[in-house]
């Protein structure tokens, strides 16, 4: 949730990292579609804003605090994390075709990627969410051979053959969405032919 209003008053101030961050995301799509310079010029500050408020919850260890209302939270999410390595990568996109330099950008997405490859332990479990399997090889945290061991260990605990990707492990409920977000992420991984079939990740 990002924050919440009644009125005027904001009643609840908690700020999600990964939400705030996706303006990039967002700002950089339009410009690759649009080709339009003059939005991402104005976009300019907001990303610039809401990358720094977004670096503000990286922690000693490379990853970042998935929200915060006060303070900082204590814990880390990996899809979180995934989203927001996404994010950066946009960022700095922008930043570079505005001309401007952010080597800071640079070394946080670095230490982010590094925490996304020292694996689950790191984050807190979540690993029930097939959200948490297959983003950090969307958000090409993980690529090539990682990659593809990764997407085959769990193929089994989430994808029901002929019918698409489970939201939780220990639920039958198969989604649009997540179904969806794992062809994208096979893709990625330059796993395009899988992508339309029903993988067992067997011949990798």
């Amino acid at each position: 949730m990002v924050g919440r209003l009644q009125g005027t008053e904001a009643v609840d101030q908690t700020l999600d990292s990964n939400f705030c961050s996706y303006v990039a995301f967002g700002v950089w799509h339009h410009y690759e579609c649009a080709g339009d310079a003059d939005f991402l010029e104005e976009m300019w500050p907001v990303v610039e804003g809401a990358v720094g408020s977004v670096l503000d919850l990286q922690r000693a260890d490379g990853s970042i605090s998935w929200a915060r209302d006060a303070r900082a939270w204590p814990a880390a999410l990996l899809t979180s994390c995934s989203c927001i390595l996404m994010s950066l990568r946009s960022a700095l996109a922008i930043a570079r075709t505005l001309g401007h330099e952010r080597p800071e950008w640079e070394l946080s997405m670095s230490v982010l990627k590094e925490s996304i490859h020292r694996g689950d332990d790191g984050f807190e479990p979540k690993d029930r969410f097939s959200m948490d399997w297959y983003y950090p090889v969307l958000a090409r945290a993980l690529e090539g051979a990682e990659a593809t061991r990764r997407l085959k260990e769990r193929w089994e605990r989430f994808v029901i053959a002929g019918r698409g990707v489970r939201c939780v492990s220990d639920r039958p409920w198969v989604t649009a969405g997540e179904t969806a977000e794992l062809v994208l992420a096979l893709h990625v991984a330059g796993l395009s032919t899988e992508a339309g079939s029903s993988w067992s990740g067997s011949d990798t």
